[in-house]
């Protein structure tokens, strides 16, 4: 009986081994292997913002019954590179009339919320970079919307 229990120990002892070997590789090393990926891989860069242009102020009448309401904003544009700012200096002209129309074609209710004056920030940004060539718009920012 001794030499049944020796073996059966043996068994299991050797079963336990292999098992913890099999554990390690399948667990642990999947992890170091996961580690090294991650240090492998190349950190996202942060987009740096770029240029900022200065629109001005732009006065209109809203679309209005009465035509008493008006809106006084100022837009900032951030720029993707230096070279649209040469642009946007040539075609100034023609952005600001098509903001102008933008602007007017557009009621009280329409900008008076937040969700309208997002919208209205898409508009501004497909709008110009539908005019420029050489580089886009990335963001619009309203330093001043006043609506009366």
């Amino acid at each position: 009986m001794s030499k049944k229990l020796l073996i059966i120990l043996g068994s299991v002892l050797i079963v336990l081994i292999l098992g913890g070997i099999f554990s390690y590789f399948q667990f642990f090393s999947q992890k170091d292997e996961k580690t090294v990926q991650e240090k492998q891989k190349p950190k996202e860069t942060i987009e740096q913002p770029g240029p900022i242009f200065d629109l001005k102020t732009f006065i209109v009448n809203l679309l209005d019954d009465s035509g008493r309401r008006y809106l006084k904003i100022n837009i900032k544009l951030e720029l993707s590179d230096e070279k649209v700012q040469e642009e946007i200096n040539q075609k100034m002209d023609e952005i600001r009339d098509n903001l102008l129309v933008l602007f007017s074609s557009k009621s009280y209710e329409a900008v008076a919320n937040v969700a309208g004056k997002l919208r209205l920030r898409n508009e501004i940004i497909t709008r110009i970079n539908n005019i420029l060539n050489i580089g886009e718009i990335r963001k619009v920012y309203f330093t001043d919307f006043v609506i009366q």
